[in-house]
């Protein structure tokens, strides 16, 4: 299994990398540090994304 990064600027579709990911980590331009302190526990995420991951093709269709 491999680890994805992923910089998300508008929501994407991503089963296929998801499926054959052991870590995937999205980043909506949050900074460095923000990211760290999160990652490292000084910080707990919170927050709503303004918009929606949808996990099929189909959805985005419908």
């Amino acid at each position: 299994m491999r680890r994805a990064k992923l910089f998300l600027e508008r929501p994407a579709i991503i089963p296929e990398l998801a499926a054959h990911s052991a870590v995937l980590r999205a980043n909506f331009g949050t900074s460095d540090v923000a990211l760290r302190d999160v990652l490292f526990g000084r910080a707990v995420p919170g927050g709503k994304l303004p918009f929606e991951l949808l996990s099929l093709q189909e959805a985005v269709l419908r």
